[in-house]
């Protein structure tokens, strides 16, 4: 382990390792933060509270990642990792702001929810059940995609004998083997996911997760891998479904769209956009736009007439616009009508 750091005096260091284990059961709580020149702080509920009245230094996040177990090299920034520390697995990302080091820790949860824990329509599952196609889980960052995508796994993993290969960066959720074969792959620092992508082809998997389809080769790979028999989940960072289908296919050049959309109209086979918005008594609650592509949608993506999609979504089975479930959470009393409109994309179409 390198961390350019030899930490003596490490009372401030112990008192911040204690701040992440009193904190590792309060379910509520998202994220830890520090940083130089800062408070300790944390998101609990969405809300950020300071935990600590001494601000941190670099020597003392460094101690902090030793204390933690953290074998990479922090001098080489930025820098996204996972570490288990009492048996909770963290994601971290640690890089640099003027002031010095920036540390943010996820907690993730303790163990993997069903979807209609998470908030979901359980006919989600179905997506599961098929042979090949592409599985889109899409939002913003910090909006639980990844949770999600354990959630579908692992109902894979607890009814099939599968062979799942999990390309990730890094690897969050540590799945546990029940009836399927898993691999979880971490990509190196700086690496893409597409060389990992090809290589799990060759290994006759049935399900290949994706971390995230970030660039133009991983999409193709993607796309390939769906064409050839295997069933293909991933994230996009986008806001809609619409925006997922024409972000997907403005990454490739001008003379390959044609072709990409021909091939991404006949794989795709879910999109599935999330939010994550304060409810009213506090709790976080989970708004969400389904799209189930069928043959109407389809022949959308093919002919490029993705301005029809947002209408398709209201009327196709099993599709769930993003203002039906903002609806939903608003009658159950849940979140507020200006909370609703906060997150909708067309506020006037709100009930």
């Amino acid at each position: 382990m390198h961390t350019g750091y030899d930490h003596r005096d490490t009372g401030h260091c112990q008192q911040l390792i204690d701040i992440i284990r009193c904190h590792l059961d309060l379910e509520s709580l998202s994220d830890f933060y520090f940083a130089s020149d800062s408070c300790p702080s944390v998101r609990i509920n969405n809300d950020i509270k300071p935990v600590c009245d001494s601000k941190v230094t670099d020597d003392e996040i460094k101690a902090l990642l030793n204390g933690l177990a953290f074998e990479g090299d922090s001098e080489k920034l930025p820098l996204d990792f996972g570490i288990t520390f009492n048996g909770r697995r963290l994601r971290c990302n640690l890089d640099r702001r003027w002031q010095g080091l920036d540390l943010t820790i996820r907690l993730l949860p303790s163990r993997i929810k069903t979807l209609k824990e998470l908030g979901f329509p359980e006919h989600l599952y179905q997506s599961m059940e098929l042979k090949q196609g592409l599985v889109l889980i899409c939002g913003p960052t910090g909006s639980g995609k990844s949770t999600t995508m354990a959630s579908l796994i692992e109902y894979i993993n607890s009814r099939y004998m599968k062979k799942i290969i999990m390309v990730e960066d890094p690897i969050e959720y540590i799945i546990k083997e029940q009836k399927s074969i898993i691999s979880q792959r971490e990509t190196g620092i700086g690496e893409s996911f597409h060389p990992h992508l090809r290589s799990a082809m060759r290994q006759h998997p049935d399900i290949i997760v994706v971390g995230e389809i970030r660039d133009r080769e991983t999409a193709l790979v993607a796309l390939q891998a769906a064409e050839t028999g295997h069933l293909v989940l991933s994230t996009m960072h986008t806001d809609s479904a619409h925006q997922t289908v024409a972000r997907f296919i403005d990454m490739q050049p001008e003379d390959m769209k044609g072709n990409v959309r021909s091939s991404l109209s006949a794989v795709l086979r879910t999109v599935l956009v999330q939010r994550l918005i304060r409810g009213k008594n506090g709790a976080v609650r989970v708004a969400y736009e389904i799209c189930i592509v069928n043959r109407a949608i389809s022949n959308i993506i093919r002919n490029d007439k993705l301005q029809q999609l947002p209408n398709q979504l209201i009327s196709s089975d099993g599709c769930v616009p993003l203002n039906k479930s903002l609806d939903t959470l608003v009658s159950q009393g849940h979140i507020t009508m200006e909370e609703a409109k906060r997150y909708s994309y067309d506020q006037e179409a709100l009930q």
